[in-house]
């Protein structure tokens, strides 16, 4: 198990949490670190082997071991404690996307699984350095913090193929082709793309602008960053654009294809695995499984059976030590002071 901790870019979210408007990055960003710090607290209230179970006894726990963390933050404040005991992975694994300069810093200080999105490599290799930095500046190993680049796979046995079937599933959801819900994402007109050329030129002024901000609006600055690099690049075409999600998360066409880009990407310093999407489920998911999963198996590079239960055992990821905060107290102290 692991927890996604999402501080969102839509505006409509924040009517659910009783909003009348979307606070600040910044603000985001230090409502989560609290929050993050009061769950964490809530998950460490109980000592391991806090939960007796003696069915002989009668006893259920040792109250002597489980706390009220008493957590008090700007944002946030906890009694506590948790009902149930601590997970076996100590704590679930912590997972978080961080683009923007406050996401990358708070990736790097609590997340232990990063989700990037990222369409160049050399960007890719940039984020991934950065990130780590981060890390080692908070005192963390860095080997104990995963990044992983989202793929959003479209497989055919050719490139051709694969586009195709892109082509036919965005039309099946938009009622466009693949090109003109490409064009309308972006706000321009499908006749101005020449699809086996760069993205215009003229086009990326118009982009760069307030109107490009507010087509933008509910998008993730990671988002938005990775699909105007993409649109710079004057080394691709907008076929290619378009194949490769559009500056969302990146597609491919064959196996052998997407094999090869995930083995360069974590052997140079981009990726150390990969946040998977498939284009249809259950179908692309076992295409993905009979086709694509082989290959680095056969190569040496992606294991054939797990030995380990928990998905931090599957990371390699320590198991986080026990911390309280200051102000908490065990249920049986609490229990003592009511008797008496």
């Amino acid at each position: 198990m692991g927890w996604n901790i999402v501080t969102t870019a839509d505006a409509v979210a924040s009517l659910n949490f009783g909003m009348t408007e979307m606070p600040s990055s910044d603000l985001r960003y230090e409502m989560a670190a609290d929050f993050t710090a009061a769950v964490r607290a809530l998950w460490d209230s109980w000592d391991d082997g806090a939960l007796v179970g003696d069915v002989d006894t009668g006893v259920w726990a040792d109250v002597n071991r489980i706390h009220a963390v008493n957590y008090a933050g700007r944002h946030y404040t906890t009694a506590g404690p948790m009902q149930v005991w601590r997970s076996p992975q100590g704590q679930p694994v912590l997972v978080q996307a961080g683009s923007s300069p406050q996401g990358r810093d708070f990736a790097a200080r609590v997340a232990e699984i990063v989700f990037s999105i990222q369409t160049r490599f050399e960007d890719a290799v940039g984020y991934y350095a950065d990130i780590k930095n981060r890390a080692r500046q908070h005192g963390r190993d860095p080997r104990h913090l995963a990044i992983l680049p989202g793929l959003s796979l479209v497989i055919g046995s050719t490139e051709a193929e694969a586009f195709a079937r892109l082509s036919v599933l965005d039309e099946l959801a938009t009622g466009r082709s693949s090109i003109e819900a490409f064009a309308a994402r972006l706000g321009v007109v499908p006749a101005d793309l020449d699809p086996d050329k760069p993205f215009p030129e003229h086009l990326l002024a118009k982009l760069e602008g307030a109107q490009f901000k507010q087509r933008s609006a509910g998008v993730s600055s990671g988002h938005r960053a990775a699909r105007y690099r993409l649109l710079q690049d004057r080394s691709v075409t907008v076929r290619q654009i378009v194949a490769r999600g559009g500056g969302g998360h990146y597609r491919f066409g064959t196996p052998e294809q997407i094999v090869d880009f995930m083995e360069k990407w974590v052997d140079e310093g981009a990726a150390d695995g990969f946040n998977m999407f498939m284009d249809v489920y259950p179908e692309g998911l076992e295409t993905f499984a009979g086709q694509v999963v082989p290959l680095p198996q056969k190569r040496g590079r992606f294991r054939r059976s797990y030995e380990t239960k928990t998905l931090r055992e599957r990371f390699g990821f320590p198991r986080p030590a026990r911390v309280l905060p200051a102000g908490a107290r065990s249920v049986a102290s609490l229990l003592q002071k009511q008797a008496g």
